[in-house]
C-alpha cells in the first residue's frame, strides 16, 4: 500500500466527517 494513498484517503475520511459533524449539530 502506498503511504499517500492512505494519507490521502484519510483525509478525505476525516473531512466527510468533519462535515458530518457540523451538520449533525448545526453549525
Amino acid at each position: 500500500m502506498r503511504l499517500s494513498l492512505i494519507l490521502q484517503a484519510a483525509k478525505s475520511g476525516r473531512q466527510l466527517l468533519v462535515s458530518c459533524e457540523s451538520q449533525a449539530t448545526g453549525h
